[in-house]
């Protein structure tokens, strides 16, 4: 019996987590699209084009996470769920543009490998604390496993 709770969890977790990188990818299409525009159209500088990528994303995550990706995301009041997604993923974004600007501007990676080097490197640090703030560490595969408990 435990043996099946601890595959059922697993299973749930991965469901979630893929689901939630199937939703981050409005945000990687918005975010290289921006990021192009920003550089090559309005040759902003790398850094605060992405800096403004990197927001956009923020935004549109929270949005597809509250909504499709974890069962009680509408449970948790829309203000407070976006300021505690902001402060921890712009954490850990603060970290990517920080890889990001250090690769383009110090070790000079092209800006659009170096973004596909961060979207490698970070999903499953952002993961875990999404689901920290949406699932109060717990994870359901589906809307029924809540009616279970």
């Amino acid at each position: 019996m435990l043996q099946a709770l601890e595959q059922h969890q697993k299973t749930a977790v991965f469901r979630t987590f893929f689901k939630f990188l199937i939703a981050g990818v409005p945000g990687l299409v918005l975010a290289f699209s921006a990021n192009i525009f920003f550089v090559e159209i309005l040759r902003w500088p790398k850094p605060v084009a992405y800096a403004i990528v990197v927001w956009l994303q923020l935004t549109v995550g929270f949005v597809l996470c509250r909504l499709f990706v974890f069962d009680g995301g509408q449970e948790v009041p829309f203000v407070k769920g976006y300021v505690d997604f902001s402060i921890r993923i712009g954490l850990i974004r603060l970290a990517d543009w920080s890889l990001y600007t250090a690769l383009v501007e110090i070790v000079h990676v092209p800006y659009l490998a170096a973004q596909v080097i961060n979207l490698a490197i970070f999903p499953a640090v952002k993961f875990l604390s999404v689901r920290s703030i949406f699932g109060g560490g717990a994870v359901t595969s589906t809307k029924d496993s809540k009616e279970e408990e």
